[in-house]
Formats: C-alpha cells, structure tokens, sequence
C-alpha cells in the first residue's frame, strides 16, 4: 500500500534524514517510505512442532464382524516471534517512538479422541448391513504470552524497551464433543441406503445453545444391476442414481463471542482524577443467544459411464437452505456496547448444479490423451433477517473498506445475494463516463456534488436512501479444463480455470484516485482513475469502482520426460512446471481473483505469484 501512495517524484535515500538516511516527509500524516520500512522492521520467528498419532482396532473374538476402533492424535507447536522497528524508522501516527519491540511466546495445541465400534455383518451372497456408533472428543487450546514496548536503547548489542512498556497474556480453549451414530444398507448389490445422526457440542455457544442435533440420509441405485438393464451394457458401463438429504452445523467462528469480556480502552478514553488520567474499561458487545447455523441440503445426482468409461461423470442439483446465517453485522444505536457485533440473522438459500466430465480423447500404446471438464452454477440469495422477509428493510451494512473511517460498500438485504455491492448509481455524461464533482484539477468551478448522483427516490436529496444494491462478488458460473497428453516417455498436463459474472470492489482506484489528495499538505501518489473521471473529492461509493471480474486463469503447465532406468534405478522422471501461467480478465487490478478471498474488496490485496518449478524423481 505504502509502495502505491508514497510520493513517487522524491528519492528514496536523503543523506541528510534523520530517519536512518531515506527520504521521509516530515509530517505524522505522510505514508512512510516502502524501502524504509522493509529495511528497517525486522520480524523473524521460530517454532518447534509435534504430531502424533496413534490408531488403533480390536476384533472382537467370538462376535464376527464386531470390532473396536480407537484414534488418539496431538498436535504442538511452541514457539516464539520476535518484531522490532528500528528506531530510526518514522513511526506512523506517532511520527518518532524511539523504535518498538515486540516479544512473544506461543503454544498451540490440539487433541482428538475418537472411539468407535463397527458390526458388520452379511446378510446374503449379495446384501450387507453394517452399523457404526460411536464418541468423539476435540480441545483446541491457543496461548500467548508477549510484551512490548518503545523508546529503543543499545544494551550489549540488543535492543532493549525503556518507555510505555506492556505486559500481557491469554488463554483460549475451545472444545467439540460429538456423538454419532450410521447405518450402511447394501441390498442385493443394487440399493444402497446410508443414514447417520450426530449430536454435536461446541464450546464456542453458551450453555443454553451449546449442543446441536444433525440428521443425514442417502440412496442409491445402481441402475445397471436391474434385469431390465441387461442390454444396456453395451453402452454403459456405469449408471447410478442417487439421493441425499443432511442437516449439518457451522460453529466456524471466534470463542466466546457470547460472553461479555473488558478490555482497557485507548489513552484518549482516559478518565481524569486530579493530575492523573486513569484508563477505563470497555465492555465487549456480545449477543449471548448465538446458537449453531445450520444449512439442509438436498442433492440428486447421476454417476454415469460411457462406452467402457470412454465418457464418464456426474450431474448433480442441489439445494441448500441455511437457517440461522452467523454473520458479524452493525448494532442498531444503543443496544448494544458495540457497533458491530456476531449474532444469527436469517436465511439464506442456495441453488444449482454441478457437472462433471472425464474422456478418454486418444487411447493408444505410445500416444493418450485424457480431458477433464467441470461446470458449476449457484443461486444465492437472502430468504429473511432478522426472521422477517419485509423487502422493505434497507438490510444490514457489511463491507468495510479503507478510504473514510466506518465506511462500507455491501449490504445484506432480502432477495439479495451474499456479498452485494450497494453504490450510488452514477450520472453518465456524453463521453460514457460518471460525471465528475464538479470541481477542474485547480480546484476551480465548485458545484453542488449532488449533481453527479442519481436522486432514485425523487426527495431532492442524494443520500443513504439512495444506495442501490447491484452486483455481487459471487460468480455466477464456474468452468474448469484439465488436460494429460502423454506420448512414448513424454508426458503435458494443464489446468485451467474461469470465473464469470463475479465482481470486484477496486478499493485502491476508489481510496486513491482523486485529485484532492495532491493540495492537502503532504503530496502523495493518486491513482490513474483520477485522469479518467476527474473526481477532485473521494467518492466511495460511486458505481464507477465496482468492476467485472470474470477471468481465465492457466493454473499449471507441466511438462515431464521418463528415463529408461535399469540396474539399481528403478524409475527416474525430470520435470518442469510453471504455475500460474497466465490470467485474461477485464479487471484494471492486479489480480481478479484475490478479492473473492475478502469479500470482493480489492484493498491492495498482494496478487498470485507465478512459479517456475524444475522436478526430478528418482525410485532406486
């Protein structure tokens, strides 16, 4: 970010700097220098790991097809991290601190037990039942220990902190208990029946909302097995229709987030005794009822093989209905001691349909050549919030981005789709462009910037009650290609993907391309979207930044040669890939596809690097 907005016209190095001899505009507000701050922020750390594992199977004497299954794990890792800011290196806000150093100790930990039994047992030649129950315990454990502080001095050829130094810790455990049971039915190798029941209990509820119950069931036919099937051998070699229907439970989120917890609040929220400010503390605002969100789903599908799977593949629809959506959103006004906080909202539905296909292109000794396809198309779309479904609720504010404090771009909002961008709807002028805020890059002709907006509900005013909901981060549809030539001791394999109908919030055009930001009193960089559309102040929430982002990707390129290998070397096989090959989008950004990782918001999100990889493997 910092590389983006320093100042590009001043050098990097200034000999006469005090701040370590790079360039730095001698003002708190002024971004740092990019190359300063790398060179003079030191981070480093080292961490020490520990898996075990340990399975375990009794069979039962006596009872055939009864056994006992047990699997014990732990995971560890201790460790210690280290951040220390020269203290020649401006500092923020703060402008000089005299330098900071970090220090911190860290355990994370985990464990499992599970314990189960399994009957099986065979009921025909051709039919089987088979029965598995059991409990499974989980404690996930994260501690941190640190201290901190600023004004640097040398002590033996270490920093050492001297001023507002803190000292803290904590502890948090989470735990998942489940009980389980499933039954396996296979009647005459043709229907297959499966049903479970899981009854889960997660830490992160309160007591009244910790345990959650999750029902599944599944059938399948194997249609070929079916005496009116019998010809159709010829031309399948696999047909199997299935149905599935599950409950399942999402408690994907932070501990204790039902439980109030104080914490200090900043200097400036100190409380004046006499001469002395004591710091306050704030309460964290919480909603104590949030229970598990769970989502029922309904899948049919067919399994298909053609021509002894020549063409193989599936199709499959879907349906799935979420109740109790988990979503961090803004508190009405005073009730709550937060602005934002976790709770269950609503609703929200999915639809689509999945498909892929597997064919054998060219299947011959010394040359093949296999194609994979994959097709995906969801529906999303918010049924109720706040158990209501009034269309007529604005929604639910969600989206932060950089450029203005409290800002957001997105909205949740009934018959709307997740991740929905609400913007201002721009004025288009003669050359197709919004039309600017009135204001040249002189800052001359000032008009009223209400006149770039459209007034949607005709109030004479263009506010909130103007944003719009319009596009969605989602994409719309999903393609995938991969591709395995191999001919003689040669083998070329490519993957390659495509988004479309998703798009992209350009957070750094929208925070950085206005010309306002060259008259304040430090200059910094501006994006070029300035030159396009000529906006002299910031306007966040003009639908001009909100951009399509349906892309092509060439995930892979990899190309191998077999050795003929004898004697001691049983097999030897060079290689090299290239990933990341190449990406065709309209997007004016680094990267279209890095975005959908925060919601569709591009805030100088760091792009995919590309990698060139040389391979040998060897079998001796």
């Amino acid at each position: 970010g910092a590389a983006l907005t320093f100042d590009p016209t001043r050098p990097v190095f200034d000999p006469d700097s005090k701040f370590g001899g790079y360039y730095q505009w001698n003002d708190p507000l002024a971004v740092n220098n990019p190359v300063s701050t790398l060179d003079l922020t030191n981070q480093v750390g080292e961490s020490v790991r520990t898996l075990n594992n340990l399975s375990l199977e009794y069979q039962i004497p006596g009872l055939k097809g009864l056994s006992l299954n047990s699997n014990i794990s732990y995971d560890q890792t201790d460790g210690d991290r280290t951040n220390l800011r020269d203290p020649l290196l401006k500092d923020g806000d703060n402008f000089n601190r005299g330098g900071y150093l970090f220090l911190q100790d860290e355990r994370l930990y985990s464990a499992l037990i599970e314990t189960f039994g399994t009957w099986k047992t065979d009921l025909s030649s051709n039919s089987t039942l088979e029965f598995t129950a059991g409990h499974s315990w989980q404690e996930f454990d994260r501690e941190y220990r640190w201290t901190q502080g600023f004004q640097l001095e040398q002590d033996g050829g270490e920093y050492i902190y001297t001023k507002d130094i803190n000292q803290d810790s904590f502890l948090v455990q989470n735990r998942l208990i489940s009980f389980f049971g499933r039954m396996n039915f296979s009647l005459s190798d043709r229907y297959l029946i499966t049903a479970s029941l899981r009854r889960d209990g997660s830490s992160r509820f309160g007591e009244a909302n910790r345990w959650g119950l999750f029902p599944a069931a599944a059938v399948a036919w194997r249609i070929l097995e079916e005496d009116f099937a019998a010809n159709w051998s010829q031309t399948f070699s696999n047909l199997k229709l299935r149905v599935s229907w599950g409950i399942t439970g999402n408690e994907n989120i932070g501990d204790f987030l039902y439980n109030t917890f104080y914490e200090y609040s900043t200097g400036d929220a100190s409380y004046q005794f006499g001469d002395q400010f004591v710091p306050t503390l704030r309460a964290k605002g919480v909603d104590p009822d949030i229970k598990w969100e769970q989502t029922n789903s309904l899948n049919v599908g067919i399994d298909f093989g053609i021509l002894n799977n020549r063409l193989s593949g599936s199709l499959e629809v879907y349906r799935k209905y979420t109740n109790d959506l988990l979503f961090t959103v803004a508190a009405a006004g005073f009730t709550n001691l937060s602005d934002r906080i976790l709770t269950n909202i609503g609703e929200m539905e999915n639809t689509g349909v999945e498909l892929q296909l597997d064919g054998v292109v060219i299947d011959k000794n010394d040359l093949s050549w296999n194609l994979g396809f994959n097709f995906a198309h969801n529906n999303n779309e918010i049924k109720k919030l706040d158990n209501s479904n009034d269309p007529s609720f604005l929604g639910y504010e969600t989206g932060g981005i950089a450029g203005d404090v409290g800002q957001t771009i997105q909205v949740l909002k009934v018959g709307e789709r997740l991740e929905t961008f609400r913007t201002y709807k721009s004025i288009i002028g003669e050359n197709g462009l919004p039309r600017p805020d009135g204001r040249d890059f002189n800052g001359d002709g000032l008009t009223d910037n209400l006149d770039i907006y459209e007034d949607l509900n005709g109030d004479g005013l263009i506010n909130e009650n103007d944003l719009l909901p319009g596009e969605s981060s989602l994409p719309d549809f999903i393609f995938g290609l991969t591709s395995d030539l191999r001919y003689k001791n040669w083998d070329l394999s490519a993957t390659f993907r495509a988004h479309v109908g998703n798009f992209v919030y350009n957070n750094v055009a929208s925070s950085l391309g206005y010309f306002q930001r060259l008259t304040d009193r430090v200059t910094n960089n501006i994006h070029e979207t300035a030159f396009i559309v000529n906006f002299t102040e910031r306007q966040l929430k003009s639908d001009y930044y909100i951009e399509d982002a349906s892309f092509l990707r060439l995930d892979n390129v990899s190309l191998g040669y077999n050795i003929p290998a004898g004697g001691f070397l049983q097999s030897l096989r060079i290689s090299a890939t290239v990933q990341n090959v190449f990406v065709l989008t309209g997007y004016s950004g680094l990267d279209p596809e890095i975005p959908q990782f925060s919601g569709g918001i591009d805030n100088n999100t760091y792009p995919v690097s590309r990698r060139f990889i040389l391979g040998i493997h060897a079998n001796f």
